[in-house]
């Protein structure tokens, strides 16, 4: 039988919210995501308003994300007016989460001036390592792979120029 692991002290404090207080939060957050990218899409230029360009693939993701965001707020709304709040969850990763969602709002940002695939390459990379990846190879793999993805699929096929 394995020897148990012994720790002093008492366990590192971590964030720790109801389960659906964090469906709460998570719908709001989509529902904001979901609304710059709607807007958002209207900055992008093509040549007529009526064709299908570049504007449609963003406003159909935030539809989509709109939809997902409104059921799992509903959802919320059901379970706290039957007072079923859920369990507990714990944030072990609460810093990495936090630093995803800062690069994430950098690359909003960024994209633009810097151009596409130095903000995406180096936001894959960042995001595989608050991941756990550490393999160089790995991280070269689904970097070069993310943005050989991008670059085949909307450059060369749907002909869509990316920034």
């Amino acid at each position: 039988m394995a020897a148990q692991e012994q720790t002093d002290g008492p366990p590192p404090r971590q964030p720790i919210f109801r389960e659906v207080w964090g469906d709460v939060t998570v719908a709001i957050a989509m529902l904001a995501v979901a609304a710059a990218f709607y807007f958002g899409a209207d900055a992008i230029e093509t040549p007529q308003a009526t064709e299908i360009g570049p504007r449609a693939y963003p406003k159909a993701c935030s539809l989509a994300l709109a939809i997902a965001a409104a059921a799992l707020l509903a959802g919320a709304i059901v379970r706290v007016t039957k007072s079923e709040l859920g369990e507990t969850i714990a944030f072990p990763r609460f810093g990495a989460v936090a630093i995803a969602a800062l690069i994430t709002g950098v690359v909003a940002v960024t994209l633009e001036d810097l151009g596409f695939n130095l903000v995406i390459g180096v936001w894959v990379l960042v995001m595989c390592l608050l991941g756990g990846v550490r393999s160089p190879l790995m991280l070269v793999a689904l970097c070069g792979g993310y943005l050989l993805f991008a670059k085949v699929v909307f450059q060369l096929l749907l002909k869509t120029p990316l920034p």
